[in-house]
């Protein structure tokens, strides 16, 4: 098996939502910038992001100091997040899944 060469291990780290008080995951900042709103990706930093995973929350990420956060009416319905996110390979955002 070969390597990426990121040396980007994947660690699961949870934080609760700012507005439901759920716990989320964390993802790479590069899954939130390829779904939110064209408009809006300046707004996407080089930062820790999470994810609710409350249904009924409109909160769909944020940041690890909780001071930026992506609401459902700011992400782009058309983009393949399940594409995007491979959540169950375990892998860097290059997607070799190497990285574990």
């Amino acid at each position: 098996m070969t390597s990426c060469q990121c040396n980007n291990k994947l660690y699961v780290v949870k934080k609760t939502c700012p507005l439901c008080k759920e716990e989320g995951k964390n993802l790479h900042h590069l899954v939130v910038k390829e779904v939110v709103k064209k408009d809006l990706k300046y707004l996407v930093q080089n930062d820790k992001y999470f994810i609710c995973r409350n249904d009924k929350c409109e909160a769909v990420f944020y940041n690890e100091e909780k001071d930026t956060m992506f609401l459902n009416i700011d992400i782009n319905m058309a983009a393949d997040f399940n594409e995007v996110c491979k959540t169950d390979g375990g892998g860097c955002h290059k997607g070799c899944n190497s990285c574990h």
